[in-house]
């Protein structure tokens, strides 16, 4: 578990780094890494704050949420919960496995790798 929580932490200040670089209005705001003696990976739960201006800000959303494989440094699920966006569906995505579209199937498995 020492490794996990050491690896989330060099992942996240890269992280920090990148997306201060792609958009100055954005932000990292929470980071936890979990280890999942289920599925035997090291996990990186970011959520990350932004503040679109202009005709964007109607449509894209201020928070998002990533989970990562940590050792891998690799994006398995993305999501928001601003469901009242027209676009949100759009912004929730898992990537591996592929189960499905949608913020709520997005959020189950952030979840479910979070807390197993």
């Amino acid at each position: 578990m020492r490794e996990c929580a050491e690896q989330a932490t060099r992942v996240t200040k890269e992280h920090k780094s990148e997306v201060h670089e792609i958009d100055r209005q954005s932000w990292i705001m929470n980071a936890e890494n979990h280890y999942s003696p289920k599925y035997e990976r090291c996990y990186l739960r970011e959520v990350v704050s932004s503040h679109p201006t202009g005709r964007a800000a109607a449509d894209i959303p201020s928070f998002m949420t990533y989970i990562y494989d940590a050792f891998e440094n690799r994006v398995l699920a993305e999501c928001t919960d601003e469901t009242g966006l027209k676009l949100a569906e759009s912004f929730c995505r898992v990537h591996e496995p592929s189960t499905g579209a949608g913020c709520a199937a997005c959020e189950r498995y952030i979840d479910e790798h979070m807390d197993n």
